[in-house]
């Protein structure tokens, strides 16, 4: 098996390995998007579900690591990612298979009840810190333009599992600022999901209130660490040239690494809480659930919600506030093609 279809191959392993316990990870009150009695899973009903999904999952991620392997070695080199389109496909389509059969054992969820407390809650670290990654984006900028001739004429913008560019961009100034540009575009992503979640999610009173607000704390806390961390990354990979023509080394995995570290140091917290007892139910209707992963609900002015397909949170579409969530991450994939 050639390099590339290795890589994809291993990466869809562990997308696999990663969907083979994502169901386990929610409210003690429910399972595969539906309100059920806590302790659920534990039930013949619950363990039949859970691998009637893995059953379907592990199937789908054999037939995207075949179409993998055979685009590879027929050369259609474009068609190897797709393996990834159809394990997603597959989870999507078998998640909501389970979540239908299950809907005969859902129970009433609790009413909502919101706290009449002031919300004094903030973000990690405050906004004025948040803006800090903002003034490191720019340094990295001046930097780099006031070094402009020690620029080599293509300049490495993506890297190879060994570590070589693969990846290359003029010395223009549209292509030197492409990666400061996409380091705050980024920024800016996270930092708004951030604010959203903060000031758009419920806030519930009650039995639950103690591990919602935990759980809103770890979410804030993991986009916070991107939103430094983010911009670290692209500003690294934009003075990295520069450091170079001086003799000054930066590794690239040392760059690209920072990120994974971040994410999976403040990704475990969240799950870990997702598998805590006592923490019942998001109090959400399962009727405006759609295939038990997508919240629509005209009666609820949260623009957040959590999610009941893996960790986080999702937004309510019937908010309109959402589709101008929507646009901001087609906004950046539009802006990275211009930029390239």
């Amino acid at each position: 098996m050639k390099g590339p279809a290795t890589f994809l191959t291993g990466m869809l392993l562990a997308l696999g390995a990663l969907f083979h316990w994502l169901p386990l990870w929610r409210r003690e009150n429910q399972y595969f998007g539906v309100t059920t009695p806590a302790g659920f899973e534990r039930t013949p009903e619950g363990r039949r579900a859970l691998r009637r999904f893995r059953i379907w999952l592990w199937l789908g991620t054999a037939v995207a690591i075949m179409l993998t392997a055979a685009a590879t070695e027929a050369g259609w080199r474009p068609l190897a990612p797709a393996g990834t389109l159809v394990q997603t496909i597959t989870v999507i389509a078998a998640f909501a298979v389970v979540h239908r059969q299950l809907t005969p054992y859902a129970i009433e969820p609790q009413p909502r009840t919101a706290s009449l407390d002031p919300d004094r809650e903030r973000l990690p670290g405050g906004l004025a810190a948040a803006m800090i990654p903002v003034a490191i984006l720019a340094a990295a900028a001046i930097y780099v333009a006031t070094h402009w001739e020690l620029l080599p004429d293509r300049i490495p913008v993506h890297w190879g599992l060994d570590g070589r560019p693969n990846g290359w961009a003029d010395r223009t100034p549209r292509g030197v600022a492409g990666p400061l540009v996409v380091g705050f575009m980024l920024w800016g992503v996270m930092l708004g999901s951030a604010i959203a979640i903060l000031k758009g999610s419920p806030r519930p009173s009650g039995e639950s209130a103690d591990w919602t607000r935990r759980f809103r704390r770890a979410n804030l806390r993991l986009l916070m660490a991107l939103v430094w961390t983010m911009p670290l990354l692209f500003a690294g990979i934009a003075v990295r040239p520069v450091f170079e023509a001086q003799s000054i080394t930066i590794p690239v995995w040392l760059i690209t690494v920072a990120p994974l570290v971040a994410i999976l140091a403040y990704t475990i917290p969240i799950i870990r809480l997702s598998r805590e007892t006592g923490s019942g139910g998001d109090s959400t209707p399962d009727r405006c659930w759609y295939w038990g992963q997508f919240y629509y609900n005209r009666a609820d002015p949260a623009l957040m919600v959590e999610k009941r397909f893996g960790v986080g949170y999702t937004l309510n579409f019937a908010n309109p506030v959402s589709w101008l969530f929507l646009a901001i991450p087609v906004a950046v994939v539009f802006g990275v093609r211009w930029l390239r």
